[in-house]
């Protein structure tokens, strides 16, 4: 049996990090593409960090009246973006909280969070059905299911029902609809849609099998779901309600990029070849339409990351090289790497890869196909891809 591989950056900024170290944890580009949001600190107390690159300016977004140990589980950009949606946990409450970036106020929106069972205060998978309702997953009524905060008038209502529990939550504006996985009727985990406000709940997957991770294309004219326990993605055409035919490998695959004016996907795939005892990576461009593939990289040491650019034309990925140890356990087989070690790499359609030193973790794309935003567990960088300088956004402990 194959031993379950894991693969660490043994490098200054990442090493001997744990959950409860303070560290930047995540980090997203405004819809616009000028401005970027992060979080700062620990899994039991975070702060949320708003900085303009137009103006070269950060901005401590401050709770009023908050608690102490508050941590922020999930930030979302309004789709205008000059709101951020928030789950804020405290102890064993949480709520939905939105910061106003032009005001610089964070606003309280729900007041489900006064629960003594952390089970019912359970709040997950925030998301913008435009940009003044959002919707999300909690349990505070006993089930997880769907729930929509309007920022006008503050009300909140549920977005339709199902008679079990639901994960995985995704939501379409253009469709104006949300894909979920949930148990019915004693099935596997099923992947359902259901309208904006209703309870009819149509399934998307019907071969029995257990699904998870729903992901929407960039245009939201596809769906995409994982198969357990093969790691297979299928690919949903919303439109015309069908499952795509694909030449995907059978297992062990992840989208992790979309451009649908090309019909193009970014996929990798992990696989063992003879004895080997660490898994390597190939990284795809695959067209779903003709079935055409075009090899980014192939049997390298499996990537932190990998994104596929808006505009389709480039793929940023890191590449690992000479680990610095490895270390054998019972269950798994540890690599560590020294920064040197690790590259972060751009290719483009035609096959053209640039190198640069290790910037970090990938985290987005500019809107605009130009810049990249990479984390470390203490640093935030930005890299223009048109002149390959890099920018330190943000450093802890400076």
């Amino acid at each position: 049996m194959k031993r379950i591989i894991l693969f660490l950056f043994a490098i200054y900024s990442l090493q001997n990090v744990t959950s409860q170290s303070n560290q930047i944890l995540d980090v997203q580009f405004s819809p616009t593409g000028d401005a970027i949001a992060f979080t700062q600190g620990t899994d039991h107390s975070s702060d949320l960090y708003f900085y303009s690159i137009k103006s070269d300016t950060l901005i401590k977004c401050t709770i009023a009246n908050s608690e102490r140990n508050i941590s922020i589980r999930d930030f979302k950009f309004s789709p205008s973006g000059d709101a951020i949606a928030l789950i804020l946990f405290s102890g064993a409450n949480s709520d939905i909280y939105v910061y106003l970036t032009r005001q610089n106020k964070i606003v309280k929106c729900t007041d489900l969070g006064k629960f003594n069972d952390y089970d019912l205060a359970y709040k997950t998978d925030l998301y913008w059905c435009d940009n003044h309702n959002i919707i999300f997953l909690s349990k505070h009524s006993g089930i997880t299911q769907q729930y929509i905060v309007d920022l006008y008038d503050m009300s909140l209502k549920q977005n339709g029902a199902s008679n079990g529990p639901e994960y995985f939550l995704s939501f379409s504006p253009k469709h104006d609809e949300s894909y979920y996985v949930s148990v019915l009727k004693y099935k596997e985990p099923s992947v359902y849609r259901r309208k904006h406000d209703s309870a009819i709940n149509v399934e998307i997957s019907k071969d029995g099998a257990n699904h998870m991770a729903t992901e929407l294309s960039d245009e939201e004219n596809y769906l995409s779901y994982t198969v357990m326990p093969e790691i297979t993605p299928r690919i949903y055409d919303l439109n015309n309600s069908k499952l795509l035919k694909t030449k995907l490998p059978k297992t062990n695959v992840n989208i992790t990029g979309w451009h649908e004016k090309d019909s193009i996907i970014l996929y990798n795939y992990s696989h063992f070849d003879a004895e080997d005892t660490f898994s390597k990576t190939d990284l795809v461009l695959y067209n779903y339409i003709n079935h055409k593939k075009q090899i980014i990289a192939k049997d390298f040491e499996n990537s932190s990351s990998a994104a596929l650019s808006p505009d389709g034309s480039l793929v940023v990925y890191s590449k690992f090289t000479n680990p610095d140890s490895i270390a054998t356990g019972q269950t798994e087989t540890v690599k560590k790497y020294k920064q040197e070690n690790i590259q972060t790499l751009i290719t483009d359609r035609n096959g053209k890869t640039t190198t640069y030193p290790f910037c970090g973790i990938i985290n987005s794309w500019s809107k605009d196909s130009k810049s990249i935003l990479f984390k470390t567990g203490e640093e935030i960088i930005l890299l223009d891809v048109t002149t390959g300088n890099r920018k330190l956004i943000y450093k802890l402990h400076q």
